[in-house]
């Protein structure tokens, strides 16, 4: 194993804290020769970056040296700017110090009949949600100073069997985010398992994300006098969903898409699992006949391990507007920089790329080959409802720039930037802008 001041050289003096060891193959595969397969010793090792170059990485001001670092007891996790805190049940509750703000009973898991099909969901006449009533077994995972993580064990009864939880909350130091880890072991049929988070924003709206933008909606009541089909409670999410009134609120994050529900109470619901054995069936009380083909599905029953990574963090009302807060956490938590060990590899030489997007409420979406010749695309849009400004900075060569549509189509000229290598453009209310970039 590495010593303490070989991992130091590794990360270049800086703080680091030690996450895990492990046994490991590394395989080397030449055009010529035999491959070399070789046992070695893997370490993993969290640490505060030095400034990257390169388009979109940025590493604060600071060193780690002015980080607080991330305390960590057994029911407990606190780095300065957030608390956490695990109950005997497995519910968090929430300080969060930046707006004095206490959430409680966060990420309850709930388990609810379903009679449904993979099209419609329908729960039984006497539904009843069965939730994890513990006690639940903890354990420290890592102590910090950079990353606390905790374990969390437990059972949650279903209708049909049950469901194995293991849970891992961790923070990092100088992050507001709450990462989760979830692992389900699902023995349970015929149910739909949520999670809920609490906003205390009654009567609030949710802003869900979308490819290139969100969507806001109302807080959603039982659905009544529908003699045909009933409509859901529930909408679709990409990547992030809030809530915030008047106080502070909570944003939970995804991977990718996932569906939600706000109730009128202020409480987000986020689908975990939906566990059916039909394709379609025609006996729903929320839809009449069949919506497809009546053949059996087993495998959507979903029994088996699940592993689902997932976030959530306090914002604003006033993040909400600002259309770029939310992106940037949902980055912050799925989007991090990524080291790779080089082992055979001499010091590198990375050329400098500082490509940058400016303008207030611009989001950057995509930078990509042509779909036709040499050109390079650059895409972002506009996240808030009025228009703004906004510039590229280019610092290759370029000969030529244009205006295009998202399928790179109509092109409309541009000037060409100058010494600066700046190219600026205006984008309207939630505008999606692409610029194809020739000659670089």
């Amino acid at each position: 194993p590495p010593t303490a001041s070989e991992l130091s050289a590794a990360v270049g003096g800086a703080t680091f804290q030690l996450l895990g060891e492990f046994a490991a193959q590394e395989r080397l595969d030449s055009a010529r020769h035999y491959p070399d397969q070789d046992q070695v010793h893997a370490v993993r090792v969290a640490f505060t970056p030095p400034p990257l170059g390169g388009f979109a990485l940025a590493a604060p001001a600071s060193g780690s040296a002015d980080l607080t670092p991330v305390r960590v007891a057994p029911r407990r996790l606190d780095n300065g700017l957030v608390e956490v805190a695990i109950s005997g049940t497995g519910t968090l509750s929430l300080h969060d110090r930046r707006t004095g703000a206490r959430f409680r009973d966060l990420f309850q898991l709930q388990s609810g009949g379903d009679l449904g099909d993979t099209y419609s969901y329908a729960p039984p006449a006497q539904d009843r949600l069965r939730v994890m009533a513990g006690p639940v077994r903890t354990r420290i995972l890592a102590e910090g100073p950079l990353v606390g993580a905790v374990e969390v064990l437990g059972t949650l009864p279903a209708a049909n069997g049950d469901i194995g939880v293991r849970l891992v909350i961790a923070l990092h130091a100088g992050s507001a985010a709450v990462r989760c880890t979830l692992e389900l072991d699902n023995r349970a049929s015929d149910q739909r398992l949520r999670f809920s988070l609490p906003t205390g924003s009654t009567g609030a709206r949710s802003t869900a994300g979308g490819p290139f933008g969100t969507v806001t909606r109302a807080a959603g009541g039982p659905p009544r006098n529908y003699p045909r089909e009933t409509p859901v409670a529930t909408a679709p999410a990409h990547r992030f969903v809030a809530s915030a009134g008047r106080g502070p609120g909570l944003a939970v994050f995804a991977p990718g898409f996932f569906e939600y529900e706000l109730t009128r109470r202020g409480e987000l619901l986020v689908t975990l699992l939906r566990c059916v054995g039909e394709l379609s069936r025609e006996d729903l009380t929320t839809r009449p006949g069949h919506a497809g083909w009546p053949v059996a599905t087993p495998l959507a029953q979903c029994r088996g391990r699940e592993r689902l990574q997932l976030g959530f963090s306090a914002v604003t009302k006033e993040d909400l507007a600002l259309g770029t807060a939310l992106p940037a956490l949902w980055e912050d938590l799925f989007l991090p920089p990524r080291g790779v060990w080089l082992r055979q590899a001499m010091p590198l030489q990375v050329a400098p790329v500082d490509l940058r997007l400016e303008g207030a409420g611009l989001v950057f979406s995509s930078m990509k080959p042509a779909e036709a010749g040499n050109g390079l695309v650059l895409r972002c849009y506009n996240a808030n409802a009025s228009s703004t400004e906004g510039a590229w900075r280019i610092p290759f060569p370029v000969s030529a720039v244009h205006r295009v549509r998202a399928d790179e189509r109509e092109p409309t000229p541009l000037p060409t930037p100058g010494r600066d290598g700046v190219v600026r453009f205006s984008a309207g209310p939630h505008e999606i802008v692409t610029l194809l970039l020739d000659g670089h």
